[in-house]
């Protein structure tokens, strides 16, 4: 994968560190992304979270992050979230 085609989201909240461990044992390249720019250049987002999507949602639109994602995955991206339930 190249660099920036797997992005974790950063956005203060879930466990970034195992999932980048996960992804890393196989074989991704994953990026923490923290700006518009780096989610818009990721052809997988992952997003963690801490099981309330609300605040989650309220996050990533105060950080500038949900537009990003939204238009990411509207242009083919895949999505995952994780503990966002």
């Amino acid at each position: 994968m190249t660099v920036g085609a797997l992005a974790i989201v950063d956005y203060g909240a879930g466990n970034l560190v195992s999932i980048r461990n996960a992804l890393e044992l196989l074989d991704g390249d994953p990026v923490i992304a923290t700006t518009p720019e780096q989610i818009a250049a990721a052809r997988v987002i992952v997003v963690p979270g801490v099981g309330a999507s609300g605040p989650a949602m309220e996050r990533l639109e105060r950080q500038g992050l949900a537009d990003a994602i939204r238009d990411t995955v509207r242009d083919g991206a895949w999505y995952v979230g994780i503990c966002l339930g």
